[in-house]
């Protein structure tokens, strides 16, 4: 039987189960599908129990943590030394800031703001530095510097200035320098017109930032980036290679997204097609939950054969109480905040999730959100699809056949988040 109407607060929550596997969400598209779908072959155990009378969850605080990790291990392979018998095959050099180094290939739009972002003991969070001078960026340093950084070691953001869409690699330093309270908070962020452009230079940027926190003041790597970048407009190498990772990151970020909310995935994409203002709440780190509402985005534009052409959700991603004012008059959007504030302020959002939780305040649109028994099915279909292709990744097929099951497998499900799969 469907699931009872709840009260006006609204609330479905996925079973516990589902908690750790957000300790992978911040390794979205970082590596092989094969690689990120072998780290998640369990997919939760839900039942109708579950998800009509609700499991208890752990705190927000705890099922948003997650590891650090080290991308530079996953960087280019090292060159190799030229054996002598070999000269026909000579060693490259690798110039400190050849774009090659990091993942660009398949991005070709232009960057044009640079900027540096710390804080300062006297005057609280700054623009440090950025490129060109006369760039307008006023409120960046909030963007850049998210309530509760300074618990973090490292983490990264993603958030909307204007027209631009910015990314921010921070990094956290303990230095012996009591003026400074034996720290360093800095950050180091680019904007582009396009958000899905942005994530190949999250590496580069938490490069740098350490780079700065260890040499202050030199800026002459950001300056030849930016020179090389401002006015860039075809991409720099062929973009094969860079399809591929593209799919990977499709495929992974989907997976990760559907193990962690489990069937009320389905919720989430229903208020996108609804065009509703959706609001995802978390602590630090930040940049696992705005890797969600990228994840969330997808949800929409995955499926070639929709009967319907998808919009823009409008993502403008990390938000605090300074967007308030520009909230109150969007009619539809997906961000995210780390200000619990916002959770006391319904007239701003439609769907509130925290955690694992999808809370809707307004009963009429709880009802038109409300899970399905064909939802359920869906969700049931997707497990059964994931743990099927799991189990054929370890059969020891070539890379090929792999490539083509992988393909198979993000075909199916992106057909369940079509309209057509409803219609």
């Amino acid at each position: 039987s469907p699931c009872p109407m709840a009260e006006p607060k609204f609330t479905l929550m996925a079973s516990d189960d589902d908690e750790n596997d957000d300790d992978d969400e911040g390794g979205a598209g970082r590596g092989p599908l094969s690689d990120r779908l072998s780290e998640t072959v369990e997919a939760p155990s839900l039942t109708e129990e579950d998800i009509c009378e609700g499991v208890e969850m752990v705190p927000s605080h705890k099922t948003n943590e997650t590891p650090k990790t080290t991308e530079a291990s996953e960087t280019t392979e090292p060159t190799q030394p030229t054996e002598p018998t070999q000269p026909t095959e000579p060693t490259q050099p690798t110039e400190p800031t050849e774009p090659t180094a990091y993942p660009w290939s398949m991005w070709k739009g232009a960057v044009p703001v640079v900027f540096v972002c710390r804080f300062d003991v006297r005057r609280g969070n700054v623009v440090e530095w950025c490129q060109p001078p006369e760039a307008g960026l006023e409120g960046v340093e909030f963007k850049a510097l998210c309530a509760g950084f300074h618990e973090l070691e490292e983490d990264y953001v993603y958030f909307k200035h204007g027209s631009w869409f910015g990314l921010a690699a921070f990094q956290k330093l303990v230095v012996d320098d009591p003026v400074h309270r034996n720290v360093r908070l800095r950050s180091v962020g680019l904007f582009m017109n396009s958000y899905a452009e942005l994530r190949g230079y999250r590496r580069y940027l938490e490069d740098r930032v350490s780079d700065l926190n260890e040499s202050e003041g030199n800026y002459t790597n950001l300056i030849e980036f930016y020179r090389q970048h401002h006015q860039q407009e075809t991409p720099m190498s062929p973009a094969v290679p860079a399809l591929r990772e593209d799919m990977d990151y499709i495929g992974s970020s989907f997976l990760l997204m559907i193990m962690y909310f489990g069937p009320s995935v389905f919720q989430i994409w229903k208020a996108l097609f609804l065009r509703l203002r959706i609001l995802f709440y978390t602590l630090v780190p930040v940049g696992v939950v705005c890797d969600r509402v990228h994840c969330a985005c997808q949800l929409l534009t995955t499926s070639s054969d929709s009967p319907i052409t998808p919009h823009d959700p409008n993502p403008i991603f990390y938000v605090n109480v300074a967007d308030i004012e520009q909230l109150a008059q969007m009619k539809f959007y997906v961000a995210c905040t780390t200000e619990k504030v916002f959770a006391e302020k319904e007239t701003l959002f439609d769907v509130f999730v925290d955690g694992q939780i999808v809370r809707v305040p307004d009963r009429k649109t709880a009802a038109s959100l409300q899970l399905t028994q064909a939802d359920r099915r869906r969700f049931d279909q997707i497990r059964h699809w994931t743990e099927e292709y799991a189990m054929n990744l370890g059969a020891g097929h070539s890379t090929q056949a792999e490539e083509a099951e992988a393909q198979r497998w993000i075909t199916q499900l992106m057909k369940q988040f079509s309209m057509r799969a409803i219609c």
